[in-house]
């Protein structure tokens, strides 16, 4: 299936592959052969995934170094279904794989689940192919989407991009489904892995004005205060992991040499609480702390909340402490 629309510049990491990820296109012969995305050319033809042997000619294959937040998304071979993916294959957090035929797209660091899709080192460098169009294509056997596509400059005449599936209980059902397929592959979901992966070390900010600045997308988002410490923002249509920055400081106690940034006690997306042990809450999160009354997590002054792709707004929450005011600058 596609989406057709004229050419445009590409946002990293829609759409993209690391060297070696074999691609479906037709030869000459109109026979489907699969080769490596570092081979593939403007003259060949990549076949669509509709079940109609229609396939689409290759505009361009782009490079790109690897984008934030700086891990990619490990799908073992036959995670998704018999033979899907036909070999492993790694995504950006954000690329869209299509699970069956509804014709929806699901963010790739939408399905981690810590056993037969975990997290990754990226590759050095990601390939992404231009079809002039918002299509799906086959990557090791498996269907993802290609980069979508911008606002049209024309009303009258609308890009069409094919739709991202929300969360909610379709996408759970999805999660639930490929969680069995890894038991009965014996691998068993673990309650609190380890980070299989070491993230890429990010350049140190300028220390931001206290207590917290939000970014999503590579830019700031204003806030508001309707209550003291606790912080509303929109982020906007089109965005997934968000990072939480706040001035470094150092612990009280000097055997504790861990960085630390503010103390949050509640963060909501559209109204509803997440939950502080899930793995949502990604790099430069201290792990979960409680009491009789109340469960917070420290940052480390740079953290990731690894929120899933969305193609519409969303209302953050984040409540803060005030108890980053006791330490010191780090």
């Amino acid at each position: 299936m596609s989406a057709s629309s004229a050419g445009r510049p590409l946002t990293p990491g829609e759409g993209a592959v690391p060297s070696g990820t074999l691609i479906t296109i037709l030869d000459d012969t109109g026979t489907p052969v699969a080769l490596p995305v570092e081979s593939l050319s403007n003259t060949d033809r990549a076949l669509i995934h509709a079940g109609t042997g229609e396939a689409i000619p290759i505009h361009g294959i782009h490079r790109a170094a690897p984008a934030s937040p700086g891990f990619a998304v490990h799908i073992r071979a036959d995670a998704l279904a018999p033979g899907v993916p036909t070999r492993d294959l790694v995504l950006p957090p954000d690329g869209l794989v299509m699970l069956d035929d509804s014709a929806d797209l699901v963010p790739a660091a939408a399905l981690l689940n810590s056993a037969s899709v975990t997290r990754t080192n990226p590759p050095d460098l990601w390939w992404t192919i231009d079809l002039g169009s918002h299509a799906v294509i086959r990557a090791n056997g498996t269907a993802i989407g290609t980069a979508r596509l911008p606002p049209s400059p024309d009303a009258a005449r609308p890009h069409t991009c094919i739709p991202i599936l929300p969360p909610g209980d379709a996408l759970n059902d999805h999660r639930k489904r490929i969680a069995l397929r890894a038991a009965e592959a014996d691998l068993p979901i673990q309650a609190n892995p380890p980070p299989p992966y070491a993230p890429q070390p990010l350049p140190k900010p300028a220390p931001p004005p206290d207590p917290i600045t939000i970014v999503a997308a590579g830019n700031k988002i204003t806030l508001a205060e309707p209550e003291p410490l606790a912080f509303t923002c929109t982020l906007p249509a089109r965005t997934g992991p968000v990072r939480i920055r706040s001035t470094p400081r150092r612990a009280a106690d000097p055997s504790d040499t861990r960085p630390f940034g503010v103390c949050l006690t509640s963060v909501k997306i559209n109204g509803a609480h997440l939950d502080f042990a899930a793995p949502i809450f990604g790099p430069g999160f201290h792990p979960p702390e409680t009491d009789t009354l109340t469960t917070w997590r420290w940052t480390n002054g740079d953290a990731w909340l690894v929120l899933p792709y969305s193609s519409e707004p969303r209302a953050l929450e984040v409540v803060l402490t005030n108890w980053h005011h006791a330490l010191a600058t780090a």
